[in-house]
């Protein structure tokens, strides 16, 4: 390797060393500095869940944002495919009192079905949850049906996605114009609901809004073929040839396999996708990070290639 090389390389290391990593007592995710970034250009750490081992909480303090869960009936209700059958109310409970224990955190549902699993029937469920948590926090109003005050909508005009900080009406407290008085009351925390299917006849969706990564349907594609062309990239711990168990293998894989992350500004990484008894979680937390700070710099219209974390760097050396 030429000392140029080397010399990039370990400046990289050293600038790995200064990202902010999750820290789950922070709002906008854990990390006050992602505040202005775009729903779509935020890393989120993503699960598929089925099992209630580890449970949906467990892994939600682990700093898991993003949920994939496959949507099937049973006896007309709907519930999650897998031998479990874990009723969907079940899941909307545990994420609804997630959301009122944390300050100012976004989550994704992220909603694939495996069978015709009708709007109207789990935005029943998603009501019938929001309701019993919306009358145990203080500050919201009586309940309507179809305005979860936990749940985030993108408005249909809207061209663009909000920011983290935008969902959750974070304001810096150290700006001027703050007023508040450091309470958190009310709710704080936002939940985004996405669907892999648009609607159908008469059955629209209130809550759901359109996937801001690409759809399940390209995750057959190899990764070298997703990053060929422009956009996300959901990196989804199923759809590769072996099992990973560490942040770095992770990262490799993204280094061999998507070059363009080092060459193209209109490919980025939204979406890293963990099995559920994932345990390397600090070298995730740094890799996100490293992915974020990417990211951010492509959302403000630079281009800075993708550095590797100070793992990475050291493997390559």
């Amino acid at each position: 390797m030429g000392h140029f090389t080397t010399l990039f390389l370990l400046l990289l290391a050293a600038s790995c060393c200064t990202l902010a990593l999750f820290d789950p007592s922070q709002p906008c995710n854990g990390n006050l500095e992602l505040s202005d970034l775009q729903i779509p250009y935020y890393c989120w750490l993503n699960v598929r869940y089925s099992s209630p081992s580890p449970s949906l909480t467990t892994l939600l303090d682990k700093g898991i944002r993003q949920v994939d869960v496959d949507m099937c009936q049973k006896d007309g209700q709907p519930v999650l495919c897998g031998e479990h059958e874990i009723p969907f109310l079940d899941v909307m409970h545990d994420l609804f009192s997630y959301l009122r224990s944390v300050n100012q955190q976004v989550i994704t549902l992220q909603i694939n079905t495996q069978e015709h699993v009708s709007f109207e029937a789990m935005e029943k469920i998603i009501d019938q949850a929001c309701q019993y948590h919306a009358e145990q926090t203080e500050g919201t109003d009586d309940y309507k049906q179809y305005e979860c005050p936990f749940i985030y909508v993108k408005p249909a005009f809207a061209a663009t996605w909000p920011t983290l900080g935008e969902v959750v009406n974070y304001y810096d407290p150290a700006m001027a114009a703050w007023e508040g008085d450091g309470e958190h009351v009310g709710v704080q925390s936002q939940l985004i609901l996405t669907h892999t299917l648009g609607p159908y006849g008469t059955d629209r969706p209130h809550y759901f809004n359109k996937r801001f990564s690409r759809s399940k349907d390209s995750t057959s594609q190899s990764l070298h073929q997703r990053c060929q062309t422009e956009g996300p990239i959901h990196w989804q711990a199923e759809n590769q040839d072996k099992a990973y168990t560490k942040a770095r293998e992770i990262e490799e894989n993204l280094w061999d396999d998507c070059k363009q992350l080092k060459t193209r500004k209109d490919v980025y990484v939204n979406a890293i996708e963990v099995p559920n008894d994932w345990e390397d979680w600090d070298a995730l937390y740094n890799l996100q990070a490293s992915l974020n700070q990417h990211n951010q710099a492509l959302q403000q219209g630079d281009f800075i290639p993708y550095q590797p974390t100070e793992a990475a760097v050291h493997d390559e050396l």
